[in-house]
């Protein structure tokens, strides 16, 4: 059964405010049918933390939540992004949160590292979320590595890191 449907916002600002129609118009069908649609941060009108928080006001659905990844926020404004202003806000409105962690390489952006040894501080963001009683699902995107070994070694190093900091708010 689809418990989500993805949706990565839009680019064009012309086209604002037909999303936002289109948006409200199946949110109910959505959710009739179980389903909620996870707003992801991908730049255009979902660039920013306050602008995936606009958006999901202006919706203002139950079915129209937020898939929260903070190395995107990251990624896409260049690391200027304050990944705690608005915390608490986000954190209500958040319906799963993606475990990815960003670095600057000479100003360009990498998610291709293992969470923890990036500029992501999980521990604040998913505090947090703790204390606004997040439940949500939590999915691992990206570690770093080439060769399944490695990559293996990384996603049980992530595992255990986020096991730790969650322990730490149960």
């Amino acid at each position: 059964m689809l418990k989500w449907l993805l949706d990565i916002g839009i680019a064009d600002e012309a086209k604002y405010d037909a999303y936002y129609e289109m948006i409200s118009e199946v949110a109910p069908y959505a959710q009739e049918k179980g389903v909620v649609i996870i707003l992801k941060s991908h730049g255009g009108n979902a660039l920013t933390t306050k602008d995936t928080i606009a958006v999901c006001e202006k919706v203002a659905h139950p079915a129209f939540r937020i898939c929260y990844d903070p190395a995107n926020l990251l990624f896409y404004n260049k690391g200027e992004e304050d990944l705690f202003q608005d915390l608490d806000r986000i954190a209500s409105l958040t319906e799963v949160v993606i475990i990815k962690d960003c670095v600057f390489e000479d100003g360009v952006p990498n998610v291709r590292i293992t969470p923890g040894e990036g500029l992501v501080d999980f521990d604040r963001i998913l505090g947090c979320f703790a204390k606004n009683g997040f439940e949500g699902e939590m999915y691992v995107e990206c570690v770093r590595g080439d060769e399944l070994d490695e990559i293996d070694q990384n996603l049980r190093k992530t595992r255990i890191f986020i096991e730790d900091i969650l322990a730490k708010y149960r």
